[in-house]
């Protein structure tokens, strides 16, 4: 009987995935509530709640997504889907200026999600809740860990102008110049080697480097 149950959530669970793979999210959100419903203690428990919020994301219903993440993580700390619905969560708090408990979030993001431009994004998001907050110093650590990874990392630029202003900000102006510098002459995108390029022209004159 229990065998027949499990196979029966299984089945229920799979249906539902495969109308959310085609992008069917309406029917996808009627399977994912039958399943959670009908087999509350079923296994995919996490991913049917992250993908019903995920449903509802998709379809510009923008309370019953939140309100889908908020559930995840009330009944699940751990594992993948945990970590993906921290960083949806996250950027909910983060627009709203919410800065503490976004970090929350995406601290959490980064250390369960198991993709990685979702832990590399949480990375660099958790760095901007830290400068938003006036904690620098933990703000610089992430942004080092962003900037480490060279490699298809859409952040690395913008990481490491991060690490320049603030430490133009904490006074050691002559590492900033050095890294406007090399910023505004590296292969980095236009804008951020223009702005690059002004910073270090003003720290210069500042600090006599005419």
């Amino acid at each position: 009987s229990m065998a027949t149950g499990e196979a029966a959530a299984e089945e229920e669970l799979n249906l539902a995935n495969t109308t959310y793979s085609r992008k069917m999210y309406d029917y996808a959100i009627q399977g994912y509530e039958k399943f959670l419903i009908t087999y509350p203690s079923a296994k995919g428990r996490d991913t049917a709640l992250f993908r019903l919020a995920e449903c509802h994301r998709m379809l510009g219903n923008e309370e019953a997504a939140r309100a889908g993440y908020e559930r995840l993580l009330r009944e699940f700390h751990e594992g993948g889907f945990a970590g993906a619905g921290a960083y949806r969560l996250g950027e909910y708090l983060f627009a709203e200026k919410k800065y503490d408990p976004a970090l929350i979030q995406f601290q959490l993001a980064a250390k369960e999600a198991t993709d990685d431009e979702v832990r590399l994004s949480a990375k660099y998001n958790s760095a901007q809740c830290l400068d938003r907050l006036k904690r620098r110093e933990e703000a610089d650590k992430y942004y080092a860990d962003v900037a480490s990874v060279q490699k298809n990392n859409p952040y690395l630029q913008y990481a490491r102008l991060s690490l320049a202003e603030n430490a133009a900000a904490a006074g050691r102006k002559k590492e900033a110049l050095e890294s406007y510098s090399e910023l505004a002459t590296g292969s980095v995108p236009a804008a951020i080697r223009a702005e690059a390029a002004i910073k270090a022209a003003a720290l210069a004159a500042e600090l006599g480097e005419k």
